[in-house]
């Protein structure tokens, strides 16, 4: 992930910083010690949020990645993604 963000800096102008730094980041939801939801998107988020005082971009970019929105969604609407 972070190799890609790297990949794609040009593209991103002044937000390319912001990605690089997000992506080496995105799942550390999954470590146990930070995992108060058992939803690693979202106890990822909160930890850079409220217990590192991370720019709220960055908790967003963590939050949001990979689809989460469409992993929430579609099971509880029987939605099926091809």
């Amino acid at each position: 992930m972070a190799k890609r963000a790297t990949e794609i800096r040009q593209v991103l102008g002044k937000n390319a910083g912001l990605l690089v730094v997000a992506a080496p980041l995105h799942d550390v939801g999954y470590a146990p010690a930070l995992a108060a939801t058992g939803f690693h998107p979202l106890d990822g988020a909160r930890f850079f949020r409220d217990e590192r005082g991370a720019d709220e971009r960055l908790a967003r970019l963590v939050a949001n990645h990979s689809f989460v929105l469409l992993s929430v969604i579609a099971p509880a609407t029987q939605v099926r993604f091809h």
